[in-house]
């Protein structure tokens, strides 16, 4: 009626079948009318091959009461599983579709920015990260007025003790020469406020590959790290910053433990 083709009858040009017929979906409600045509067709064809209609065998009419109802039992039984395989179909392309929403909502999380992040969105994730183990964390930078010199990125505290941090992103390494920043700025902070019995380098490295080719925080810079440690400092690897926030969440691991890891720690961090 509005000139497209509902069915349609192919003859491959060689090879193959002789003739294919393409139906639409609706026409599986109404196969026996379908057939009949297309045995009719195809005994004109060949007719050794198809007989000029189904086999009256195979018809309903002519069977016992108890086959009929074994038969429309099993057929039934393929109805309903048709409808529980679109039933599940459906399931799997909505669980699919809410898949990739949730994966989506993973790469904004404050937690997986600890490995992919950095500069102040880097600074964010890690501040998250050390508030969820219970430090009291400050940031720095909303602390210095314009002129004044850097102390460092964050201030974390857990009662009287505490610690400045310098947080880093690099493509690359982590740089050894950002330890004496560390080193400054903590000066720089003690001079202005008070003491404090640790100052902490986090890194996130490699940060475009994947954190599991990735080597250690300062590979290779063991000398720079035990100088580092001797003035009570910690180098700590957002990939294991983020194992141990993971360990808190999932109740492996006690908050309080978990700060007591980082705050006993001098030298490169190690996740025990």
């Amino acid at each position: 009626m509005d000139g497209h083709a509902i069915a349609v009858i192919y003859r491959p040009p060689a090879g193959g079948a002789r003739e294919v017929w393409y139906l639409p979906g609706q026409a599986i409600g109404a196969l026996d009318p379908v057939l009949h045509l297309a045995f009719e067709e195809w005994n004109a064809q060949d007719p050794k091959r198809f007989p000029s209609s189904p086999k009256w065998a195979s018809d309903v009419r002519w069977m016992s009461v108890r086959q009929q109802e074994q038969i429309e039992s099993v057929r039934a039984q393929i109805d309903a599983a048709r409808e529980e395989i679109a039933r599940l179909t459906d399931t799997i392309t909505a669980g699919e579709v809410k898949l990739d929403d949730l994966q989506r909502d993973t790469e904004q999380s404050p937690q997986r920015r600890l490995l992919t992040d950095h500069d102040n969105s880097l600074v964010g994730a890690v501040l998250y990260a050390l508030t969820t183990l219970g430090f009291v964390v400050v940031d720095l930078d909303k602390q210095v007025a314009e002129g004044e010199p850097k102390m460092g990125d964050l201030s974390v505290a857990d009662d009287d003790w505490m610690a400045v941090v310098e947080v880093k992103g690099y493509t690359k390494g982590a740089k050894a020469n950002d330890l004496l920043t560390v080193a400054r700025h903590r000066r720089v902070y003690e001079k202005k406020y008070r003491d404090v019995q640790r100052m902490w380098y986090v890194a996130n490295s490699f940060r475009i590959d994947s954190p599991d080719s990735r080597p250690g925080i300062l590979d290779g810079s063991d000398e720079h790290i035990e100088d580092f440690a001797q003035d009570d400092g910690l180098a700590i690897d957002t990939r294991d910053l983020f194992d141990l926030l993971k360990q808190v969440e999932s109740g492996i691991l006690d908050p309080a433990a978990a700060r007591e890891t980082l705050k006993t720690q001098t030298g490169r961090f190690h996740l025990t």
